[in-house]
């Protein structure tokens, strides 16, 4: 998505090397805390603050955890926005990741 030109969130908050970082330090605590709410209340509420900031960064494309497991909500809230889903067995995909 990068490489398209879009200003791409990669999980930020699991995976610290990535470069928005630099622009907006804060959004490890930011997406970790919302993640973790999400997850927890399994509620996708527990999102918006994290995506009101990411909005404020003009983010174009989210990756992964925990955008991933709401499409659903985010077509609702974005609904022009483009959705690619792609199906991969879990534990391959955590093997290439870590």
């Amino acid at each position: 998505l990068t490489q398209l030109v879009f200003k791409t969130l990669h999980a930020e908050g699991f995976h610290p090397e990535i470069s928005m970082l630099q622009e907006a330090p804060e959004i490890v605590d930011i997406v970790s805390e919302a993640a973790a709410g999400s997850f927890l209340k399994q509620d996708f509420d527990a999102l918006v603050p994290a995506l009101e900031r990411i909005e404020r960064l003009n983010v174009t494309a989210l990756v992964d955890v925990p955008w991933s497991e709401y499409g659903v909500e985010l077509h609702q809230r974005y609904p022009r926005a483009k959705l690619i889903i792609t199906v991969r067995e879990k534990q391959g995909w955590y093997k290439s990741y870590w």
